[in-house]
């Protein structure tokens, strides 16, 4: 739950950043690049997190049966 809270925050600062400054359209397009840069950092610490949960839960497996582990057994 706390990661969710982490990441609601992160985009909640990304967002912060792409409103227009007196109207400067070049200020509006820099904030939505550094919004699009937060979403793709988010997605690549999902996705961290979850290779690291499978590989937990796959290590885990092999110590409770030994014998799954190895293909072909």
């Amino acid at each position: 739950m706390h990661i969710l809270a982490f990441v609601l925050m992160l985009l909640c600062l990304g967002s912060c950043s792409s409103t227009p400054v007196d109207g400067q359209s070049s200020v509006y397009r820099s904030g939505w690049a550094q919004d699009r840069q937060v979403q793709r950092d988010v997605a690549a610490i999902i996705q961290g997190i979850a290779r690291a949960r499978a590989e937990n839960d796959r290590m885990a497996r092999a110590a409770r049966d030994p014998g799954a582990a190895r293909p072909g057994s």
